[in-house]
């Protein structure tokens, strides 16, 4: 029987702007990184035969915390990697409720039945991530592993061993950003003995303790952005622009001397660059 310490990387660029980081190779934080320190303490005392990682940075330097202190060399894998998010990757949370409300709502309450083009479904990653432990499980037999990947491929693999139907996915609680479970590897068996255990962290350096979204059974965060260019060729556009240039040149200036329509002129021309 090998031991699993299943980890979710530190906070990373996508979960603190509310983009879309699948294989996006995004960064962790300043606040992921001040993660790190507590994560290693964890597991200081630890028995580790072995440190594993997808192949994102996020997760590769959240993974060293574990690795370096042990002076081990940190194993990439790609099969460890996010669930591929296609054409939605990089893009803000809020536009794709925005503008695919259908497909947004069946990722967050039944994401086996998700699709997006060039992504990957659901099933697909939660065999991916299963085949890759027990992979690392064959080549450590009786050992003790750290492995650390990503929040939805970790959470849909364990409604898999929870025995949850993907359409009651809302049962499984999202986790933290460094939060650790449990897993045993016997054969071609993974059983699960906790999740989502994010005890080392202090309350001000947990993602969780300080949003609610994760509450929602919809996954969704009221405070999702999307983005759209500005025509400043509309009135409209003209209108929005010529106001917060002045706003701004106010704020800087105390007054709105000085300040002219050539202001607009000068965003067009750049705009067209």
């Amino acid at each position: 029987m090998t031991g699993i310490w299943l980890i979710r990387h530190g906070e990373a660029e996508g979960n603190l702007y509310r983009r879309i980081h699948g294989w996006y190779d995004g960064s962790l934080t300043e606040m992921g990184f001040r993660q790190l320190p507590y994560l290693a303490e964890r597991f200081r005392d630890t028995r580790l035969d072995a440190v594993y990682s997808s192949d994102l940075r996020r997760a590769m330097d959240t993974a060293r915390a574990l690795s370096e202190p042990r002076g081990m060399l940190l194993r990439i894998r790609e099969d460890l990697r996010e669930v591929n998010m296609g054409d939605w990757e990089d893009k803000c949370w809020g536009w794709v409720e925005r503008f695919a409300p259908e497909e947004y709502d069946r990722l967050n309450r039944d994401p086996w039945t998700w699709s997006v083009p060039g992504a990957e479904p659901g099933e697909k990653t939660v065999r991916r991530l299963e085949a890759a432990l027990l992979a690392i499980a064959e080549k450590h037999p009786g050992g003790e592993v750290a492995v650390v990947s990503h929040g939805s491929a970790i959470r849909l693999l364990l409604a898999e061993l929870l025995g949850i139907p993907s359409r009651e996915i809302g049962r499984v609680p999202y986790c933290d950003n460094t939060a650790v479970a449990r897993l045993t590897a016997e054969g071609d068996r993974l059983t699960l003995v906790s999740y989502n255990d994010n005890s080392h962290l202090p309350e001000a350096l947990s993602a969780f303790h300080r949003d609610e979204w994760w509450k929602n059974e919809d996954g969704k965060d009221g405070r999702d952005m999307y983005f759209l260019p500005m025509d400043l060729y509309s009135r409209e556009g003209k209108e929005t622009y010529l106001r917060r240039y002045r706003e701004t040149w106010i704020a800087s200036y105390g007054s709105d001397r000085g300040f002219t329509n050539v202001h607009l002129e000068g965003a067009k021309y750049r705009q067209q660059q």
